[in-house]
């Protein structure tokens, strides 16, 4: 591997996802935006005066949904996993830059495997006791 190449992996599922969804909210703001505007600056017959308050909220929802798709993609587009010769580095979208060298790396992800083998099943037994403890208290009730 060369010294200066770095390899990035962009979190590509969620961004797909996101894209689908800018592009159906635009398309709803267009169109619903249109028709508001037409009936409200009179252009369309008088007749379609009962559409511009429905016109105005689905347009309003439009632009809310758009502006939070946007800043959400803004996120995941400086967002991923960057794996370099020394260190690997990961920004998950809202929170800082994580860095980690190699060797801390592989000693984590070690650790994690041992974990999950060592508590296998732990956690959902002591779930299902609590959980049978309050269906019997609000069977009590």
């Amino acid at each position: 591997m060369n010294a200066e190449h770095i390899i990035r992996y962009r979190f590509t599922h969620h961004t797909r996802h996101l894209t689908k969804l800018t592009i159906i909210s635009a398309v709803i703001l267009v169109i619903a935006g249109s028709m508001a505007l037409l009936v409200g600056f009179r252009i369309l017959s008088v007749d379609l005066d009962s559409l511009l308050l429905p016109a105005y909220i689905i347009a309003m929802c439009a632009v809310a949904v758009l502006l939070l798709v946007l800043v959400l993609q803004y996120g995941y587009a400086h967002s991923g996993v960057w794996i370099e010769p020394d260190k690997l580095r990961v920004r998950f979208p809202g929170i800082d830059e994580q860095e980690m060298a190699w060797s801390e790396a592989r000693f984590a992800v070690d650790e994690g495997e041992e974990y999950l083998l060592a508590s296998k099943g732990k956690e959902a037994w002591d779930f299902s006791l609590v959980r049978r403890a309050m269906y019997a208290c609000i069977l009590r009730v």
